[in-house]
C-alpha cells in the first residue's frame, strides 16, 4: 500500500475511554461503526474498569463492541442488558463465553458474537510446539484448547456466532521475536482458511458469505455493502476453489512478512479483489489507480 492510500474502503470504531468520553461518543455516533470498550487489558492503554463510566459509555452508544474475556463477557452482557444497548462480543475464544452469548440471545437481547480464524484453527498445542511459536502465536485473547475450537465451530453452525473477524495485528516478525508482543496478522488468509470448512462439507458457501460479509454489514449498518444486489457496491473476490496449495512464507503479501498459518493448506486461493466494481488486486499485483474511501453508516 502506498503511503496515505488504501486499496479498499474502510471505516472506524470509536474507542471508549477510562477518562469518560461519553459526550464525544454522542457527537460522532453516526460516523463510527461502534464504540469499542476493553474490559480486559490488551495492546494499548484502553482498559476501562470504573463501572459508572462503563454505564455512561454504553448509554451513549448505538452499539458497543467489547474485548471481554471469560467472566468479563458476563459483565459486559449485564451492562448491555441494563442499558438496553446492542452488544457485539469480539473474538470469542472460550466455550464458556459461547454459553453466555447463547443464553443472552435466548433471553431476547440484541447481542452478537464474533470468532477469529486463529481461535478456530489454532490452540495451545500449536503454541507449545516450539520456542518460536511461544513468541509468535500470542494474542489477546490467547489461544485456547481443542475443545474450544470445536465449540466455536458448533456455535457458527447453530448461528450463536454471527461473524468472522480477523483481529488483524500486523506486527513484524522481528518485533514478535524480540519481545512478547500480542497480536497476529490474519486478514490475508482468513477466507482461504475458512474455505477449508466449505470443502469438507462443514459449512456451506451461503453461510460463509453471511458470517464473513453480509452479517457484519447488517450489524453495523454499513451502507451499500455486504451483499451482491442492485444499487449496492460491487465488492467481491474471485477464488480458485481448486487451489489447495500450502501457505508459504515466500508468498506472503502483508507487510508483516509472516503468517500464523504457514504450512496450512488453502481451501481456495483468492485471485482477484474487486471494490466498487474496480479491480484493486489481481494475481499478486495491486493497482494504484483506485483509492478507497471511508464508508457510510445507515
Amino acid at each position: 500500500m502506498m503511503m496515505g492510500k488504501s486499496y479498499v474502503d474502510y471505516g472506524f470504531h470509536f474507542g471508549g475511554s477510562k477518562a469518560d468520553n461519553s459526550d464525544d461518543i454522542k457527537n460522532i455516533i453516526n460516523d463510527a461503526a461502534s464504540t469499542k470498550i476493553f474490559f480486559n487489558a490488551s495492546t494499548g492503554n484502553m482498559l476501562v474498569e470504573d463501572d459508572k463510566i462503563l454505564e455512561k459509555l454504553f448509554e451513549s452508544s448505538k452499539i458497543v463492541t467489547v474485548h471481554a474475556e471469560d467472566k468479563m463477557a458476563d459483565k459486559a452482557i449485564e451492562i448491555a442488558k441494563r442499558t438496553k444497548t446492542p452488544l457485539y462480543l469480539c473474538h470469542i475464544s472460550l466455550e464458556s463465553e459461547i454459553n453466555s452469548l447463547k443464553k443472552a440471545k435466548d433471553s431476547g437481547m440484541v447481542i452478537y458474537g464474533e470468532a477469529t480464524p486463529h481461535h478456530l484453527f489454532l490452540n495451545t498445542e500449536d503454541v507449545n510446539k516450539n520456542e518460536r511459536n511461544k513468541m509468535l502465536l500470542r494474542m489477546k485473547p490467547e489461544l485456547r484448547e481443542k475443545s474450544d475450537n470445536k465449540a466455536l465451530l458448533k456455535a457458527i453452525l447453530d448461528s450463536t456466532i454471527d461473524t468472522i473477524g480477523t483481529d488483524h495485528a500486523p506486527h513484524l516478525i522481528s518485533e514478535k521475536l524480540e519481545k512478547l508482543t500480542f497480536g497476529v496478522p490474519s486478514v490475508e488468509h482468513s477466507l482461504e482458511l475458512m474455505l477449508n470448512k466449505v470443502n469438507d462439507g462443514t459449512i456451506d458457501l451461503k453461510l460463509l458469505t453471511k458470517i464473513m460479509s453480509e452479517n457484519s454489514s447488517k450489524i453495523f449498518g454499513i451502507k451499500n455493502k455486504g451483499i451482491l444486489k442492485e444499487n449496492y457496491d460491487a465488492d467481491l473476490v474471485v477464488i480458485d476453489m481448486k487451489d489447495h496449495s500450502t501457505i508459504e512464507e515466500k508468498d506472503i503479501i502483508t507487510k508483516a512478512g509472516w503468517s500464523p498459518y504457514i504450512g496450512f493448506n488453502r481451501g481456495g486461493k483468492v485471485l482477484t479483489t474487486i471494490v466498487r466494481g474496480n479491480i484493486v488486486y489481481n494475481n499478486g499485483i495491486f493497482t494504484d489507480k483506485f483509492i478507497g474511501k471511508e464508508i457510510i453508516y445507515n
